[in-house]
């Protein structure tokens, strides 16, 4: 029986004999409080502020287990999304691979996405953007890892002369990494590379803070901090990290494809 027959089947029964809002409350208890069994891996995609997120990381996490059915999906979403919690659950396609952790920080969403990366996943764990649709099953990276693609050279960025204010030093090749997509491995020092990371957030927020990047070149470091600091540590250690994809552009069709929602939205 293939696995569609048998996620209809299971569907089926689970109504015959429980009715529809008792099977409702099921599949909600289920999803809600679900722990993870040890050695299963997970893909975790942040949901908040904006509904339009909820609907992007529904279509994302239907996409990833076309190709990936086995795969946990760790939703990190705000009490205030989570009121359509019972939407999200009737629009998933694997109701037993679902788990939600609350975020209700005072978090930037750039901290929150580097927490969740820097903190939240486990060896072999992924995290992507709620705005990407999977064409393909994940890369195996039992000892690689991975970020979605090169992006532009950071020395041919706007803002690339501010960063020196921050006391940031970068080489003249060093690239920006697209981190909609991060796969960590076995063999990745994390807490080196989690306090390289976490350092120069740091002092990208205090140069920002303090007035010595100021204009064009502040609001745009504060919108790409949490890329920009995870692009530093990457470029430093190039014989570990791969690109997922050669190269990036909205709906290209590749392994794993962005339509930038926030970009195209005009959101910060």
């Amino acid at each position: 029986m293939s696995s569609n027959l048998f996620r209809v089947r299971q569907e089926f029964m689970l109504i015959r004999y429980h009715g529809r809002k008792t099977a409702e409350r099921i599949r909600q208890k289920i999803s809600s409080n679900r722990q993870i069994p040890a050695g299963e891996k997970s893909i975790h995609i942040i949901c908040v502020r904006k509904k339009e997120y909820l609907k992007a990381a529904i279509k994302c996490a239907n996409s990833i287990w076309y190709h990936n059915p086995n795969l946990n999906v760790v939703f990190h979403i705000d009490s205030e999304l989570l009121k359509f919690k019972a939407y999200m659950i009737q629009r998933l396609h694997r109701k037993d691979r679902i788990k939600f952790e609350i975020e209700d920080s005072i978090l930037s969403w750039q901290e929150l996405k580097l927490n969740v990366i820097l903190h939240g996943l486990k060896n072999g764990d992924y995290f992507c953007d709620a705005d990407l649709y999977w064409n393909s099953m994940l890369p195996e990276q039992e000892s690689g890892m991975y970020f979605a693609a090169e992006a532009a050279l950071l020395s041919k960025e706007p803002y690339f002369s501010a960063l020196s204010a921050a006391g940031i030093e970068i080489e003249s090749d060093a690239f920006m990494a697209n981190s909609s997509f991060i796969a960590i491995g076995y063999n990745l020092e994390r807490e080196e590379f989690s306090n390289e990371v976490e350092d120069c957030f740091t002092k990208l927020m205090a140069a920002c803070s303090s007035g010595r990047i100021e204009g064009s070149a502040r609001k745009k470091i504060l919108r790409l901090s949490e890329q920009i600091s995870l692009s530093i540590a990457i470029n430093n250690r190039r014989d570990y990290f791969s690109p997922l994809k050669a190269s990036d552009k909205p709906m290209d069709g590749g392994i794993a494809e962005s339509y930038y929602l926030g970009t195209t939205k005009g959101w910060d």
